[in-house]
C-alpha cells in the first residue's frame, strides 16, 4: 500500500497526552475522518494508534490518542509524521491534481524546449508557485492559466509560457 505524508507531530498538549499535529495538506479535512494514525519516521510506518479526539487549534489539530495519557509518553511521538493511504484520498477534479503525482514531471515551454523538472512549490501568499529545477538554474512560475497551459498526465510532463518564469542562479 502506497501513503503520503499529511502532518507532522510537533509536540505534546496540555497534561493529558494530546498532540500537536501541523497539517501538510492541502486537504486538512482528511484529518476529521481519521479513526488511526499511521505515523512513520523516514517514509517507514512505525506506529499505527487509535484516535480518540480530534479538534482544530489555531492552525494545528489537537489529537487524543488510545493509550497516551500524559505529556510524557506524547513527547515521545514529535517528529512522527502522519501517513495517509493513497487509495483512500478525495477524487480531484479533471485539472486538479495532488502535488506527489506531479513532482518529477518535465517542463517544456510552447515551443517544446526543455526548461527543468518540477521539485518543489511554495505559497506565495496569493498563489501557489511552481519550482523548476533546470540544468544550471532553478526557475519559478506562478500556477495559473496565464502561466501554465497544459498539464498533460499521460506524458507526465507541463507546458508554460516562458513569459512568466523567473529564475536564480545556482
Amino acid at each position: 500500500m502506497k501513503y503520503i505524508k499529511i502532518g507532522v507531530i510537533k509536540n505534546s498538549h496540555g497534561l493529558d497526552g494530546e498532540v500537536k499535529v501541523l497539517p501538510i495538506t492541502e486537504h486538512p479535512e482528511l484529518f476529521e475522518t481519521l479513526d488511526v494514525l499511521l505515523l512513520s519516521k523516514k517514509g517507514e510506518i512505525v506506529k499505527s494508534l487509535r484516535v480518540e479526539d480530534i479538534r482544530t487549534h489555531n492552525e494545528y489539530y489537537l489529537i487524543k490518542l488510545e493509550n497516551i495519557n500524559d505529556k510524557e509518553t506524547a513527547k515521545t511521538l514529535s517528529g512522527l509524521e502522519i501517513m495517509y493511504p493513497i487509495h483512500l484520498l478525495p477524487e480531484l477534479d479533471e485539472n486538479e491534481y495532488y502535488w506527489f503525482e506531479i513532482e518529477g514531471w518535465e517542463v517544456y515551454d510552447t515551443e517544446d524546449n526543455f526548461i527543468g523538472t518540477l521539485v518543489d512549490y511554495e505559497e506565495t501568499g496569493t498563489a501557489e508557485a511552481f519550482i523548476i529545477k533546470g540544468e544550471s538554474t532553478y526557475y519559478m512560475i506562478s500556477n495559473n492559466k496565464e502561466h501554465v497551459l497544459k498539464m498533460d498526465k499521460n506524458k507526465k510532463r507541463i507546458i508554460i509560457n516562458r513569459d512568466g518564469l523567473v529564475s536564480e542562479d545556482i
